[in-house]
């Protein structure tokens, strides 16, 4: 199953997630990724730790969105995906 947060337009994020049972794998794709790529990473990697998702499929489509939208789409599709049954 998979789910996904957000808008593709200037200054957010579309966060995809899909509850397989590979170890955690995330693609970043940004036009800030030489810039801000190793911190769009990290913001991810926290959030995911906060709430214990362990494995699955994350795919990242960046429009410049500040840390606080990341961290929100991250939690969002976290709620969505557990809601519908997802076993993230």
């Amino acid at each position: 199953m998979e789910k996904s947060a957000g808008q593709a337009v200037k200054q957010d994020v579309v966060v995809m997630i899909s509850d397989d049972a590979t170890p955690l794998d995330i693609t970043i794709s940004s036009p800030v990724n030489d810039l801000f790529g190793k911190t769009i990473l990290r913001t991810v990697e926290e959030e995911l730790t906060k709430l214990k998702v362990l494995h699955g499929t994350v795919k990242i489509q960046d429009y410049q969105a500040l840390d606080f939208v990341l961290r929100a789409r991250v939690k969002a599709v976290i709620y969505k995906l557990r809601t519908s049954g997802g076993k993230i």
